[in-house]
């Protein structure tokens, strides 16, 4: 093992995580912070409470749809690496455009700079953990594996501190905030050039050479003899198996119960709630009676048990199994959920303790959603498949 560990090997990994989904989590909430001062900077702006902000804030999650829908046909067309490379673009173009929207005042350039940043999010969540299965050697894809994850709420975590008002969450220093994705995707771009490509992308568009000299790099020895034939017999095997149409799948017996569990599954992931927790919990915390000084920063305790739930759940998994514990992430967000809803009843009549009860409860349903469906999820789907 320890010879399959290389510099290289390391190196797409580091860029995986840092440029791409650790780029992910940090825009997915970076809005949260500073929500109460672009408010106030754009106070003259007619909707931008009711409209205008919350739509700049769900457009990243069309962008987002879209990129994971084209990413794809890109890595399939020009290679994963050079797909990560070109998507860069996105990123660097996005984040100049959020930092400039203070001194332009034009919250049309915020709208336009969040749907750039979602399809740059969403080609990485799906292009970049496509990159690192394909170049880990068998026995490292699942330790890779949780890359992706640990960088997404790595990214909220830094978003969360960052936004601290000690550091730019201030009126100075909100366009900062922004436009640092700029800065992580110009490092990306310097350092993507150094990394190889995809051995199974080369073999799969008849470049073996190229392959075998990619595929030495990773691993660090000569001999990839054997690995080269497995991915070709991998690739070969792939090509033969009969592609199944949407129709097909929507009418065949066979397929109805996994399509079914699948789907529900990835409703309970996606329409959980937990984005509104995790774009809004500092102006929700606020209006629980927290000053303005201690929203952000319990905020950041979310954005930590976040990061230390993923890893707990990693652990978890192979003692518990997956459907354990998604039945108790999922039974315990409906907990939680319920407790955060009749918290709020009393806390609309001032009861202290409910404002308290409400926090506990919303802290609580982010780690019910980390140690099932945010971890467990695409694992769990792939199993069915």
């Amino acid at each position: 093992m320890a010879q399959e560990i290389t510099i290289r090997l390391i190196l797409v990994a580091v860029v995986c995580f840092g440029g791409s989904s650790l780029q992910f989590g940090y825009n997915l909430a970076v809005v949260n912070a500073p929500e109460p001062i672009l408010k106030a900077f754009f106070k003259d702006v007619k909707s931008f409470d009711t409209f205008l902000w919350p739509f700049a804030v769900a457009i990243f999650a069309i962008g987002g749809m879209c990129g994971a829908f084209i990413g794809p046909h890109i890595a399939t067309k020009v290679g994963r690496k050079n797909t990560l490379l070109l998507n860069n673009i996105l990123a660097i173009c996005g984040g100049l455009l959020l930092a400039f929207t203070k001194p332009a005042k034009l919250v049309g350039l915020l709208i336009f700079a969040r749907i750039l940043l979602g399809l740059n999010a969403g080609v990485n969540t799906v292009v970049a953990p496509m990159y690192l299965s394909e170049i880990a050697p068998v026995n490292l894809r699942g330790s890779l594996g949780t890359i992706n994850q640990f960088g997404i709420v790595s990214g909220l975590l830094l978003a969360n501190i960052l936004g601290l008002p000690q550091l730019l969450g201030t009126e100075k220093g909100w366009p900062y905030l922004f436009g640092m994705t700029a800065v992580v995707a110009a490092v990306q771009l310097c350092l993507l050039p150094f990394c190889p490509e995809s051995p199974r992308f080369l073999l799969l568009n008849k470049q073996d050479s190229a392959a075998i000299t990619n595929l030495r790099l990773l691993r660090g020895y000569e001999n990839v003899d054997d690995e080269v034939e497995a991915i070709k017999l991998d690739v070969e095997r792939d090509a033969s198996v009969k592609h199944t149409t949407v129709l097909e799948l929507l009418m065949n017996r066979n397929y109805r119960k996994p399509l079914i569990i699948s789907i529900v599954m990835q409703l309970s992931q996606q329409l959980s709630g937990i984005g509104g927790i995790l774009s809004y919990s500092t102006s929700l915390f606020i209006k629980l009676g927290m000053d303005e000084k201690n929203g952000p920063a319990a905020t950041c305790g979310v954005g930590a048990l976040s990061v230390v739930m993923t890893g707990i759940t990693v652990v978890l998994v192979e003692v518990s199994g997956r459907r354990r514990l998604m039945l108790i992430g999922l039974g315990g967000m409906v907990v939680c959920y319920s407790i955060v809803t009749v918290s709020l009843v009393f806390v609309e009549k001032s009861a202290s303790w409910a404002k308290v009860l409400a926090v506990v409860s919303t802290l609580a349903s982010v780690t019910a959603f980390q140690i099932g469906p945010d971890n467990l999820t695409g694992v769990y789907i792939h199993r069915l498949t």
